[in-house]
């Protein structure tokens, strides 16, 4: 999602994208299809990842491995078009105020996110760094400090260390 509009404009259009179910659809019926879309009509187009893509989360496997494979195929994908003068980004924010956190507070696994809303941050400021990173030309771009700090710690620290502490900060 990039375009040429000013930057004012284009924030609220990509807050009120994140805040729409239009991106949760696109991810479902084929995330892979996305970025080659956006390939055509923009110069360096990003994907929504998550910090999720960094480590396994139990209770959130399914959607921490999908967002893996996103942030994976995405960093793939800038290789490949890179030729072209096209810098693809991952954008991996960590938890946004969006419908996702109440649908996933009413799921049997609710407990493992009723923390973490308290962390979310605005769609509006997602999508200002989104844009920002991008226009950088970051390969990935981490949205806020605990995001990074989740980042930094899957690359030193062994799975079963970061699985362990998601399991005690959601059982806090």
């Amino acid at each position: 999602f990039r375009s040429n509009q000013p930057a004012a404009d284009a924030q609220t259009s990509a807050a009120s994208w994140f805040n729409s179910n239009n991106y949760q659809t696109i991810e479902q019926r084929g995330a892979h299809g996305a970025p080659r879309c956006q390939l055509l009509y923009f110069k360096n187009p990003f994907t929504i990842c998550s910090s999720a893509s960094f480590q396994p989360l139990p209770g959130l496997n399914i959607y921490a491995a999908t967002k893996a494979f996103l942030t994976r195929y995405t960093r793939a994908l800038r290789w490949e078009v890179a030729d072209r003068g096209i810098k693809v980004t991952a954008v991996c924010p960590g938890w946004i105020k969006t419908e996702f956190m109440e649908v996933a507070r009413r799921t049997k696994n609710a407990d493992a996110v009723r923390h973490f809303t308290l962390l979310a941050q605005r769609p509006e400021a997602v999508a200002a760094w989104a844009l920002t990173m991008n226009g950088l030309g970051l390969a990935v771009a981490t949205c806020g400090p605990i995001a990074l700090v989740q980042r930094l710690g899957a690359k030193v620290l062994p799975s079963c260390v970061t699985m362990a502490a998601w399991e005690g900060l959601r059982r806090v």
